[in-house]
């Protein structure tokens, strides 16, 4: 019951689709979307927004359950998969910029931490991100702190965002679980995991410091993309090279970590 969020909104949370659409004309509102569409409003989308349209399932993440649709066949044949799969998607206008992450940590909707990050490589266009560029952008940060408050979160989460032609920022999706990419919060500055312990011990939160690093490399996310990447010897990067049994163990299965990743590329 305490790690619950509040009670009106927790239905938001439970559906990725309800949650996008309940932010429609807040600040950085999503691109234009539709929750569970019928046919009918699917295709005056596509003549409102012109192709692509992407179509997000819920519960994915890194890629996974998300589909590009680039023509009216491929939006129809979209639509009967999502449909006959049974789980509530989104569909939405595609935008060109890049996109952006903010992980945060809490509690009661009390945000202790929080850092922004340009995805800066991504494992195909719309998969999972392997290198992390520092981007403290403050409209994102505010705004993800301002959804942390609303719902009353607790614990980490993490919030992605698109930039428009015009480099205004459009809320994606909300990831209600510790990010994969937490464990680099000290490289930019600021310590999740500490600033949560904090609030619960009702202590002072760390002011937050100077990054070290303005690039992270992850692996073996980055590794699986291109093992020859300049980014593992450049950025901050968590590679095991003092564990050759475990640097081993990654080597051997790396053929299949790529078939992992390739069934969600673009």
């Amino acid at each position: 019951a305490r790690s619950a969020p509040q009670s009106d909104r927790v239905l938001e949370l439970v559906s990725d689709a309800a949650f996008i659409v309940a932010q429609d004309g807040a600040a950085c509102a999503p691109p234009r979307s539709l929750a569970n569409p019928t046919v009918t409003e699917a295709i005056h989308l596509a003549q409102s927004t012109g192709y692509p349209l992407m179509l997000k399932r819920d519960g994915g993440a890194g890629g996974s359950g998300v589909t590009k649709c680039g023509n009216k066949t491929q939006l129809l044949a979209a639509l009967q998969a999502a449909n006959g799969a049974g789980a509530s998607y989104v569909l939405q206008e595609t935008l060109p910029g890049p996109v952006y992450g903010v992980a945060l940590s809490g509690v009661c909707g009390r945000v202790g931490g929080a850092f922004a990050f340009e995805k800066h490589i991504t494992f195909g266009a719309h998969g999972v991100a392997t290198v992390l560029k520092h981007d403290p952008r403050p409209d994102i940060l505010q705004h993800a702190r301002g959804i942390y408050e609303q719902y009353g979160l607790n614990g980490y989460c993490g919030i992605d965002y698109i930039a428009d032609a015009n480099g205004e920022a459009h809320v994606l999706e909300i990831n209600r679980c510790i990010v994969p990419k937490s464990h680099f919060a000290h490289v930019f500055g600021v310590d999740l995991t500490a600033a949560l312990l904090c609030l619960l011990r009702n202590e002072p939160v760390p002011a937050p410091q100077t990054p070290s690093h303005d690039y992270v490399a992850l692996f073996p996310l980055e590794w699986g993309r291109d093992p020859q990447s300049a980014f593992l010897s450049s950025a901050f990067h968590d590679v095991p090279w003092h564990d050759p049994a475990v640097l081993a163990a990654f080597e051997s299965s790396l053929d299949a970590f790529r078939d992992i990743f390739a069934t969600v590329r673009d």
